[in-house]
């Protein structure tokens, strides 16, 4: 038996996202990476204005605020081998990373990322900006965290936010608001466009229904042998079919399993040298037509 299942869902009205990321590098994976060029193993530090990572560009306040490019084996990044991390010290002291991308005045998007913090500590704050207005900010960590300066047990969350678009390109800013030392770690970033599925008038989701159901019935009957499911009656489950024995007796037809045994009325039994009626799959008719006996079905 064939069963199809049709995608009704599509036609309550829904929202998903698009698969096509519209940032470039995401993940942080491309770019000019410097292994050690601050004296500290499996990181590269990012000055105020750095575009080593490619499509992404590079914000700090300076003094105690550092961006650094992470790398495995020191660092686990979600996804790939490397990742950001934001270290702004606030209040005193900001960090960002930003891009721009093309957007649809009207049209709604979803910014999606993995974070985490140095050594799992904190919490971590992480704010979303979109044109510079906040749309999302999560926490992650707590306490003192792990050892350091490497951090190769890293536990990953991941948020979204949506927003709708002002204009033909829209910046991007991830940003730094940790209150203290912890600093905010960032991998798989992604921009995708949110697609709303109208919601059709009840007509149109009935009809669809009974589409579905007209195509299952049919599905149904696919496969079966030539000539099978032709007597337009089936006996239903626990249906007596019997035949009659010489005693008055009706046995069960074990051609059906669910059939059951009952006693015929004495009228309708055959006895010796009696023409009596038989039963044929479940109806009785007379032995012999001549006898002028009615049929009992």
């Amino acid at each position: 038996m064939k069963t199809l299942v049709l995608p009704l869902l599509a036609l309550a009205g829904l929202t998903v996202p698009a698969s096509a990321n519209l940032l470039q590098n995401g993940s942080f994976e491309s770019g000019n990476f410097i292994n050690g060029n601050y004296g500290y193993q499996d990181r590269m530090y990012l000055g105020s204005g750095a575009t080593d990572i490619t499509s992404w560009t590079i914000g700090h306040d300076g003094g105690w605020a550092f961006v650094w490019w992470l790398t495995k084996p020191g660092f686990n990044a979600f996804e790939g081998n490397l990742a950001l991390s934001l270290d702004g010290n606030n209040p005193e002291y900001a960090a960002w990373a930003e891009q721009s991308f093309p957007t649809e005045v009207g049209k709604t998007y979803r910014v999606s990322f993995a974070y985490s913090s140095d050594g799992n500590g904190g919490p971590s704050q992480t704010q979303v900006l979109i044109d510079g207005s906040l749309i999302g900010e999560v926490a992650h960590g707590s306490g003192a965290g792990g050892s350091e300066p490497l951090y190769d047990y890293l536990d990953w969350d991941q948020a979204a936010f949506d927003f709708v678009a002002t204009g033909s390109s829209t910046l991007l800013r991830i940003y730094d608001a940790t209150q203290g030392s912890y600093n905010t770690i960032i991998d798989d970033v992604s921009v995708t466009q949110v697609v709303v599925a109208p919601i059709p008038e009840s007509s149109t989701v009935l009809a669809g229904i009974g589409l579905g159901a007209g195509l299952l019935l049919t599905l149904r009957g696919a496969g079966r042998p030539p000539g099978a499911g032709t007597n337009p009656v089936s006996p239903p489950r626990g249906a007596v079919l019997e035949h009659a024995d010489l005693d008055g007796t009706c046995a069960p037809d074990h051609r059906h399993p669910h059939a059951q045994s009952r006693r015929i009325p004495a009228r309708f039994a055959r006895g010796p040298g009696s023409p009596g009626p038989r039963t044929h799959r479940g109806r009785m008719r007379p032995r012999n037509p001549r006898l002028g006996q009615r049929v009992h079905r």
